[in-house]
């Protein structure tokens, strides 16, 4: 992946990671906002997964696990991303797993999931249309 240049703005950590992973795919130059204003949420501010269609992306895996050997599929592909929830809270494209889970987190970049975070507890796999 080539540096993606979002970091947590107004956004959310969830737009922000879309955004990178957007990005990564190299399907133009979108920031955060862009993105945010063609997404749909719930009325507690929750990325409704489907309408990452309206950016050009496809979900196809949600899981309430991290599955490293699909996400490792996704890192190599030139169409797919991989972004994860740490900790029930957080969300953080997965960067790469070379040496452990190396995360692009919108909060400090690029930078090991461990010691910051302890679990992740959901993975999703975007893919574009």
């Amino acid at each position: 992946m080539d540096s993606v240049p979002f970091k947590i703005g107004r956004w959310g950590c969830t737009v922000t990671s879309v955004t990178n992973g957007l990005l990564a795919l190299k399907m133009g130059l979108l920031n955060p906002k862009q993105v945010s204003d063609k997404l749909s949420f719930t009325n507690q501010g929750l990325l409704l997964w489907g309408s990452t269609k309206n950016v050009g992306l496809d979900m196809v895996s949600y899981s309430r696990y991290f599955n490293k050997d699909r996400a490792q599929k996704a890192l190599k592909s030139p169409i797919e991303f991989c972004i994860v929830e740490l900790d029930h809270w957080h969300w953080a494209l997965v960067w790469s797993l070379k040496a452990g889970v190396i995360i692009y987190d919108p909060l400090f970049g690029i930078r090991p999931m461990w010691p910051k975070y302890k679990n992740i507890t959901k993975t999703v796999i975007l893919r574009k249309i």
